[in-house]
């Protein structure tokens, strides 16, 4: 989460993705099928299921606070470099729910 402060407070906002996931892509899993997503922490402590599918780069929200859209291919390209990147890094694979983050 990243937080700017300003004169009248403070606004927090999505941070960058940190996490990484095995979960069911609306878009492209049938069945049980799970892929690689990246996860971001949206709220102090909470983790939302913001997430972004490294196969098919689209970025979705399963608690309903988006509709799901289809991104542009620019964007979903982008979306499946950030989980490449992030598992080329090293990071682990985590268990969904994260739980205390």
């Amino acid at each position: 989460m990243t937080c700017i402060r300003f004169d009248g407070g403070v606004i927090c906002v999505p941070g960058d993705y940190t996490h990484l996931v095995m979960e069911s892509c609306p878009w492209c899993c049938l069945g049980d099928d799970k892929t690689l997503h990246a996860v971001r922490i949206v709220h102090s402590g909470y983790c939302a299921p913001d997430m972004i599918c490294g196969t098919c780069g689209q970025r979705w929200s399963a608690d309903d606070d988006r509709r799901l859209r289809a991104g542009r291919e620019d964007e979903r390209l982008e979306a499946i470099g950030i989980v490449a990147q992030m598992q080329a890094a090293g990071v682990e694979v985590s268990r969904y729910p994260l739980g205390d983050v």
